[in-house]
């Protein structure tokens, strides 16, 4: 019976050990989990503009034909100029 009794008593404390460790595995799991994870919170849904804003194309279009006018006549009238002399 002491016999027994000592066998019982070692795989009880095996059985404790083991236990503990894969508790102890799964708590380091968790943790490492939460590392893991993003902390990203959305607070509110996207939501389209109702027009766009920026850029604004026809003032660029615009823009950029007068100053491509400008150059064109600055260019015919300085080669002109040149061709002159």
């Amino acid at each position: 019976m002491q016999l027994e009794l000592g066998r019982l008593t070692r795989d009880v404390e095996l059985q404790t050990q083991l236990f503990i460790t894969l508790q102890e595995q799964v708590e380091l799991s968790k943790i490492k989990e939460l590392d893991e994870t993003p902390t990203l919170t959305i607070l509110d849904q996207a939501v389209p503009p109702l027009y766009k804003d920026k850029p604004r194309r026809k003032r660029i279009v615009i823009i950029a034909s007068f100053f491509g006018a400008i150059g064109a006549v600055a260019f015919s009238l300085l080669r002109h100029v040149f061709r002159a002399n």
